[in-house]
């Protein structure tokens, strides 16, 4: 695979892995050579996955001709209902939205950033770190005010980082009519964000869509933050970089 990182070859991990679960995919050549996805619940038994079927059908059919398989087990963290079945618990406007997540090899942490109270005065980011490099593990997390007047709410997050700060990207709009207001951005000291405490500046004046990028380098002091700039949809746009300098306590960004 891709990212050897995240490969597992170990039986006995493989096995806590689908212990843990109880339905996935089995993926099998079906007619014409077209593919076949079928899910199906499951029980393990040693190194044998054992399930419920029909004496004949598509499946069947597809197995007996013994071209390879695929096996994806599912295991479902969270389940959020919609309106049509329960709008007491739904995600509406006014829940979590925009959800962003990446993840730092060098440090093995998980980021992830997402938005919440849609058009409101109390619009507002989510910052989440992971504590160890385990995704399902312990996680720090913290809640900032998305604009200290109210007037306007936050929307489309761009995350990036690199050794100094972790810098989400924000554009603003007015709650009362969806108007574009402006741009900024969120810097956060990340080896302090690293133990488990948020200290953050922000930086208003950004552009629209400003992407910080993801900088993978134990040494690259200068965190980038590239963006098209002017003559949208002409094909003639240009790029600025807006970069993000200092000490990981003091940034600037210019």
């Amino acid at each position: 695979m891709g990212r050897k990182e995240f490969e597992a070859l170990d039986e006995c991990e493989l096995e806590r892995v689908l212990d843990a679960t109880d339905w996935g995919v089995l993926g099998l050549q079906g007619k014409a050579g077209r593919p076949l996805l079928v899910p199906l619940h499951f029980v393990r038994l040693g190194r044998s996955l054992y399930f419920h079927s029909a004496p004949a059908g598509e499946k069947i059919d597809a197995l007996r001709r013994g071209k390879a398989a695929s096996f994806v087990a599912v295991r479902p963290l969270a389940r959020v209902p919609s309106y049509f079945f329960d709008e007491a618990r739904a995600c509406g406007a006014t829940g979590f939205f925009d959800p962003r997540t990446t993840y730092d090899p060098i440090n093995d942490r998980w980021i992830t950033v997402m938005l919440s109270d849609r058009r409101a005065a109390g619009s507002s980011i989510e910052v989440g770190l992971s504590q160890t490099s385990d995704p399902e593990g312990a996680w720090w997390t913290w809640r900032l005010d998305g604009d200290a007047t109210d007037v306007n709410w936050v929307d489309f997050p761009s995350i990036g980082f690199n050794k100094n700060w972790v810098a989400v990207n924000l554009n603003l709009f007015a709650n009362s009519n969806d108007a574009y207001s402006s741009s900024k951005v969120l810097v956060i000291d990340y080896p302090t964000l690293r133990t488990g405490s948020l200290t953050s500046s922000w930086f208003a004046g950004t552009d629209f869509a400003t992407a910080p990028s993801v900088t993978l380098s134990s040494t690259e002091n200068t965190l980038y933050m590239p963006v098209q700039w002017g003559h949208f949809g002409t094909g003639n746009g240009a790029y600025r970089v807006w970069t993000v300098t200092g000490t990981a306590a003091s940034p600037s960004v210019s």
